[in-house]
């Protein structure tokens, strides 16, 4: 179909960064970004000669769209909108649409959620303990959620109850060690097996703890400080800043300075609740 034939053409452009340098990226990337946003605005032009809107989106990481809103001169050309998925709540209307289109069900998502799980997982309200073992991506939300009546179904109940929350955790748990290692993978393939080294860890995890699980696991003594701050940045590590207040790298998206502002040089170390079920880990 010809372009004239369209109202509207939407370009999404993704996984353009995957593999490249965390925190460290080249020049020819940002070269290579900044010659792609100039080719979509070159694009946009010509399509709107035609009378047709065109949008091209272009997904990136926070630290490469760092580095390009400071190696660019003329900035401000394009929109810049940051992904931030700190807000509960937003998390809570996209598991009510979810519900309302896969099950014909309406109201609020309260009334929703109670109709399919129970409310509280050992005290803690069930939604907040599952969105709590997640690393605040919107499909490992629904991932979990999926597996959660997965496991009631099988299990012959019409209603999520808290065991079948907890045996959910274990086996979304066993994924994202998963996930997280072929994230690794990607960017530092020597690092890709380094999450198991923290099996059986009991929290917090002193600063010469973690690097004595990195030693064991066959990391050079030399490349121990990036490959605890490549954990830390992908959420596997976060920094125990006081019991029961931990930090982790989704929560400041993922700018390490902010991350560690306020913190002495002798802080400890957690390893994130979405991967404890699966590293059987225990606190202290």
């Amino acid at each position: 179909m010809s372009s004239s034939r369209k109202e509207a053409v939407w370009l999404l452009i993704d996984n353009l960064d995957k593999g490249w340098p965390v925190q460290s990226a080249r020049t020819e990337d940002i070269l290579l970004i900044r010659s792609l946003l100039e080719a979509s605005r070159k694009l946009q032009r010509q399509f709107e000669t035609r009378g047709t809107e065109c949008h091209v989106i272009v997904f990136i990481r926070n630290d490469i769209y760092e580095h390009l809103v400071r190696d660019t001169p003329d900035r401000g050309k394009d929109t810049a909108v940051i992904l931030d998925w700190a807000d509960p709540e937003v998390f809570k209307e996209i598991i009510r649409r979810r519900v309302i289109r896969s099950t014909g069900l309406d109201g609020e998502f309260e009334t929703l959620w109670r109709a399919i799980f129970d409310s509280h997982v050992g005290g803690e309200e069930s939604f907040a303990y599952i969105l709590n073992r997640t690393l605040r991506r919107p499909r490992e939300v629904l991932r979990f959620c999926r597996t959660c009546i997965d496991v009631a179904v099988s299990r012959g109940r019409d209603r999520v109850t808290e065991s079948d929350i907890y045996q959910a955790e274990r086996q979304c748990s066993e994924d994202s060690l998963v996930d997280v290692s072929f994230e690794l993978k990607d960017v530092a393939e020597q690092f890709s097996e380094l999450p198991y080294a923290f099996h059986g860890a009991k929290l917090p995890l002193t600063q010469e703890e973690v690097k004595a699980r990195m030693q064991q696991a066959g990391i050079d003594p030399s490349e121990t400080d990036r490959a605890r701050d490549l954990l830390v940045w992908f959420g596997f590590l976060g920094l125990w800043a006081a019991p029961e207040v931990e930090r982790f790298s989704h929560e400041f998206q993922h700018d390490l300075r902010k991350m560690r502002s306020g913190l002495d040089a002798s802080h400890v170390y957690t390893i994130h609740p979405t991967f404890r079920a699966a590293l059987e880990c225990t606190t202290r």
